[in-house]
């Protein structure tokens, strides 16, 4: 029996010492916190009171190399204050030739009060994703490999996640995306193929800071691990001025520097209507970067 598999730690490559991304989800550490934490409660809520937010972004990783990850994400997220029910959904399309995966998921949280200061939100997102292997691609394969042909599959995936808010001003959320690491097995004839999904464990502790002249300060802390991988440790230092733009600096542990700038339109009341378009920019302080290149994305952002 011929066996092949594939351990896909990232569908967009590999977070060891190039500093990747862990999922293919975005360049903009603040406002991707929200897709790997079902949990998480947007900034924009805690800011300006704006319980509506829509994301729509495209993401470019390693423009230096053929058949790069690119990646489109949009989400969706709501809270009910009243309630103390969040909820949303995402639609993701990641491609890495030769395989690329396209996904729905939907996103439930429920925020617990402790004082008038401090609330927690524990929260789940599950969804499908079909899976494809554009197997003809891959040159080692013998012709009569199960590999040797174009393959979709369509597999659950969940993420769990928990949040703890302090004065709308202090947060610390923890997560586990692909939660429960599920396999993805292929098998005809006698030939094996398998795709291994392995769980992501991720924490982020930030700050919201109103300053003078209507404008924000809010530092970022966040750190990656995936079992067998080098720790990865992040931060961003990103400042924004109501109603005009907001600019973003950040690094890693892996010698690479991330820049996010983007502008915002009123569209009424600031108080009622909010976009922001904006675009990030990761390279690195080493040599990857001759062999791979940056990664590039825009975003667009809706909140009312």
């Amino acid at each position: 029996m011929k066996n092949l598999t594939i351990y896909i730690l990232l569908l967009t490559g590999f977070a060891s010492n190039l500093g990747a991304q862990q999922l293919p989800i975005s360049n903009f550490y603040l406002a991707s916190t929200n897709i790997e934490n079902p949990a998480n409660i947007e900034n924009n809520y805690l800011k300006y009171d704006m319980p509506l937010t829509v994301n729509v972004g495209y993401h470019y990783q390693w423009a230096g190399l053929d058949d790069s990850p690119r990646t489109v994400v949009g989400n969706f997220q709501y809270f009910n204050d009243e309630n103390n029910i969040l909820f949303g959904g995402t639609f993701i399309h990641d491609a890495t030739n030769p395989l690329s995966f396209s996904g729905l998921m939907a996103q439930g949280a429920y925020r617990i009060k402790m004082s008038n200061d401090l609330f927690a939100t524990v929260g789940l997102s599950g969804g499908l994703f079909q899976y494809a292997v554009k197997a003809s691609d891959i040159d080692f394969l013998e012709r009569e490999d199960v590999t040797a042909q174009n393959i979709k599959k369509i597999y659950p995936d969940f993420t769990l996640g928990a949040t703890m808010v302090w004065k709308n001003k202090y947060k610390f959320a923890i997560s586990i995306p692909q939660t429960f690491g599920l396999n993805l097995n292929f098998r005809k004839n006698e030939s094996d193929f398998h795709i291994q999904k392995t769980q992501h464990f991720y924490s982020n502790i930030s700050g919201t800071y109103k300053l003078a002249n209507n404008s924000w300060f809010e530092p970022s802390l966040g750190i990656r691990y995936i079992n067998g991988l080098p720790l990865l440790v992040e931060g961003l230092i990103n400042y924004e001025v109501q109603e005009i733009f907001w600019f973003g600096i950040g690094g890693s542990n892996a010698k690479n520097i991330h820049i996010e700038a983007g502008f915002i339109i009123n569209t009424g009341n600031y108080s009622d209507n909010m976009i922001k378009i904006g675009y990030g920019y990761n390279n690195h302080l080493n040599d990857v970067n001759a062999y791979f290149g940056s990664t590039h994305e825009i975003k667009f952002t809706y909140s009312k």
